[in-house]
């Protein structure tokens, strides 16, 4: 009933079962049931209030019944020896499991992640203790406690755990389109995606996929996740990407929207494959319709879009769009230096500023009128959210005019709470502007980066990429130059790694200069700064945002031309060109 969104079916259907429950609590023998059954109820309760998106009751039910569950193992082994015909013990093991695993993920979806970390990390010892290290309920555990370390960025150790669920699930002889053996192998591509393991991610997406050759329905849902399609393009396999992320697009706007943040988000991704294809217009045309929606403050148009993962593939849009921008040589127009300005800056966002505006919400809890709005906009994000969930499941339904109209008045629901939310964030804005910018900030303007420098002021930004550094100098009298190196930020944290192992404070004595890394402080000059030092070398002062191990080395210790380190000891060091 759920997935045919009549939800009112589905609560007058729970009362009335609710009714029966409490006119039967008087028979014989049902003391010995109590638990098992409001876990049940409470259960099914939790999905028809977060389905018709009562987040609050929803959460409130999904506690109760995580409470009778465990409650009631504690008598399940007793009562499969006193009760007649009495479900098997391990019922409620498994139903414990499941209304946990459901709690964990409301909690990632309200960004509570410790709280959600916990609540993995007891559903792993229960198992273990229960059932041993390699059992399908401590998979099931290691996989979902994977899912939470993904959210937080902590891609290592998700790796390891559901490398270790996967493998549980082999050695088992479960295969892929098994109960949650497809969500265990979700949760090692991800993973792997997230630690930049672009072979390790392929692999096991092409080898899940020839497991599911006879179960069309997972097949399909492997061709619905934008970040499998990021690994296909670094693999090279653009076209195949394409395919993917075009079908993608038209699903979610047809039941999302055309300007949700997901979908935006899916558009992004296209711009990215088809300008790996070469096919340069439409990509950005897809980039222009999708930047937008990811540059623009949290205001009802996205879900959640601050995970880890996410904020990972959203990057990967920004550089695969300037690079774009570079290659064509379009900054030369006024909107293209726009929007290459506006994508560096919102490059240099992500954890931090997520972390900043978590604890500025706790901080500022206690101010009523504040802590009212903020509560408000985030229980109509997550309805949004329960409500988008609902559209893409029927996105998989048959055609017909019973699903038609469930996805009309559920866009109507989700247009109607995008309004809310965003009446909402102005409110916010309004009556606290700061906290607005802190939990939101907006990419900077070109104009708006002119107008804060001094005469004599220049402001670099540096942004290191996956395969290139990209470098922006600005003055406030209009003069910019927009520039993408060859190094790759992993080139560029292993030549400051190089260059800071030299800078402890002490004495500079010759053997230590000797070891300083001159030809690396000279390419760090070469491939950053003098391609647009024509628009800073003229100015007394330099402001520089440098995202990165970039932010740990002075620009003062670039070389602006060759150095070499004399060996006569009465000259000591000679010097053959100067030091900026």
């Amino acid at each position: 009933m759920l997935f045919r969104s009549d939800t009112s079916s589905a609560r007058t259907q729970t009362d009335s079962i609710d009714a029966l429950i409490r006119k039967g609590r008087s028979f014989v023998g049902s003391a010995g049931l109590t638990d098992l059954i409001n876990a049940m109820l409470g259960w099914a309760k939790a999905d028809t209030l977060l389905a018709d998106g009562n987040v609050q009751a929803g959460e409130r039910a999904l506690k109760a019944a995580h409470a009778h569950a465990l409650a009631d193992t504690k008598l399940a082994a007793s009562r499969s020896k006193t009760v007649e015909r009495s479900p098997a013990e391990d019922v409620t093991w498994q139903l414990l499991d499941l209304i946990q695993m459901q709690l964990i993920r409301l909690h990632l979806r309200q960004g509570r992640l410790q709280e959600a970390e916990l609540l993995g990390r007891q559903m792993i010892v229960r198992n273990a203790d229960r059932y041993g290290r390699n059992s399908p309920s401590t998979a099931l555990a290691l996989a979902t406690l994977g899912e939470v370390l993904v959210a937080q960025g902590r891609y290592q150790e998700s790796t390891a755990l559901a490398d270790a669920a996967v493998d549980d699930m082999k050695a088992l002889g479960v295969p892929a389109s098994a109960g949650f053996s497809f969500y265990y192998r979700q949760v090692a591509i991800v993973s792997r995606i997230g630690i930049l393991d672009w072979r390790g991610a392929v692999d096991r997406i092409d080898q899940l996929r020839e497991s599911l050759t006879e179960d069309e329905f997972l097949l399909k849902s492997t061709e619905r996740q934008p970040a499998w399609a990021l690994a296909l393009l670094r693999m090279g396999r653009a076209r195949q990407a394409a395919a993917w992320l075009t079908a993608l697009v038209a699903e979610q706007e047809r039941f999302l929207g055309a300007d949700r943040y997901e979908t935006a988000e899916s558009k992004g991704l296209l711009g990215v494959a088809l300008a790996a294809t070469g096919d340069t217009d439409r990509a950005f045309s897809y980039f222009a319709a999708a930047l937008p929606a990811l540059t623009a403050r949290r205001r009802g148009t996205e879900t959640e879009a601050e995970d880890a993962l996410r904020r990972h593939v959203r990057r990967a849009i920004f550089e695969a769009y300037a690079d774009l921008i570079y290659q064509t040589r379009t900054f030369q127009s006024a909107a293209m230096v726009e929007d290459s300005f506006r994508l560096g800056d919102a490059m240099l966002g992500g954890a931090v500023q997520s972390a900043l505006a978590a604890s500025a919400a706790r901080a500022l809890a206690g101010t009523p009128k504040l802590s009212d709005l903020i509560r408000g906009e985030q229980d109509a994000r997550l309805e949004i959210a329960g409500l988008n969930d609902r559209l893409l499941a029927l996105a998989t339904a048959a055609d017909s005019k019973e699903r038609e109209e469930a996805v009309k008045v559920l866009r109507a629901r989700v247009d109607a709470l995008t309004g809310k939310r965003a009446e909402l964030f102005r409110s916010i804005e309004e009556g606290f502007p700061d906290y607005a910018n802190l939990i939101s900030p907006r990419p900077a303007a070109l104009d708006e980066a002119r107008k804060s420098l001094a005469s004599d002021e220049a402001l670099l930004l540096i942004v290191p990429g996956a395969s290139q550094t990209f470098v922006w100098a600005v003055r406030p009298a209009g003069a910019m130059a927009f520039h993408a190196s060859s190094m790759s930020a992993q080139e560029v944290a292993s030549v400051v790694a190089k260059l800071r192992q030299t800078l402890d404070p002490g004495s500079v004595t010759l053997p230590v200069l000797r070891q300083f890394d001159y030809a690396a402080a000279h390419r760090l000059y070469l491939e950053l700064l003098a391609p647009v030092e024509q628009v800073w070398r003229d100015a007394k002062t330099l402001v520089v945002a440098a995202d990165g191990v970039l932010g740990q080395l002075p620009l003062s210790l670039t070389l602006t031309q060759s150095f070499t380190v004399g060996t006569d000891a009465d000259q000591g060091v000679q010097r053959s060109e100067e030091h900026t």
